[in-house]
């Protein structure tokens, strides 16, 4: 019980910690679930304050916000809490979010949000084109279109192909969007280490400028080959 009260508390430290560093972190409902409410006054006045952190993209030299937002669970009971939480990440410095066709309502209640907050010009928008849909590029194209209607807007900062489903076809359509100036980067994700081996081999072999592969204290197996040919080929992780 000891050893769990000490993990479960330097979890809050963390959390803590990362948003009075200025991050850019936006943790929506885990904030309230995994901090002590007296600690946030400080560690958000202290991240207004503090320098933000950013990682520059190889391809282009434009930077990022080291953290950004996942977004697979959000749902439209907490369309409120959504908007509030991406209001106060842009006025913390924060910009990317991330999502996926995938992930339920989550790129229609990121439109809505920011459609609200008038802040679409301020955010960096990852999403995936579904996987069920990425097998072809005529299911790539409407998922796709899809995306552009659901997040209210004309461009995607970065798409990717998600869980390297159907990456053969849609590449090259990825990049005649790119040209178009409808999308900014190209992608792919994996959270798989089954998948690492063709992650590997998609880099090696199609122009992409992010890839997205699970990484963490617990598992660090993109550190043996993966980082380093991300960092060899320029990609950003």
């Amino acid at each position: 019980m000891a050893r769990q009260a000490r993990v479960a508390l330097s979890r809050r430290r963390f959390l803590a910690t990362s948003a009075a560093l200025g991050m850019g972190t936006v943790l929506g409902r885990l904030r309230a679930a995994t901090r002590p409410a007296a600690t946030a006054p400080a560690a958000t006045s202290a991240a207004a304050t503090l320098p933000l952190i950013t990682r520059m993209i190889p391809a282009s030299g434009e930077r990022l916000p080291a953290i950004g937002i996942g977004t697979d669970a959000f749902r439209k009971e907490v369309r409120e809490e959504i908007r509030t939480e991406l209001q106060r990440m842009s006025e913390l410095g924060g910009s990317v979010i991330d999502t996926a066709a995938a992930y339920g309502d989550s790129e229609a209640l990121i439109g809505d949000a920011l459609a609200a907050l008038g802040a679409r010009t301020r955010m960096f928008i990852a999403t995936k084109l579904t996987a069920s849909a990425g097998a072809s590029g005529a299911a790539g194209a409407e998922s796709f279109a899809r995306s552009l209607a659901r997040l209210r807007t004309d461009r995607i900062d970065l798409l990717q192909v998600h869980n390297l489903n159907g990456v053969a076809a849609l590449i090259p359509q990825m990049q005649e969007w790119k040209k178009a100036g409808r999308i900014r980067y190209i992608g792919v994700t994996t959270s798989r280490g089954s998948q690492h081996a063709e992650l590997l081999d998609t880099m090696r072999n199609h122009p992409l400028d992010f890839i997205q592969v699970d990484y963490s204290l617990g598992n660090r197996e993109a550190a043996e080959a993966i980082l380093p040919l991300a960092q060899e080929r320029k990609l950003a992780v």
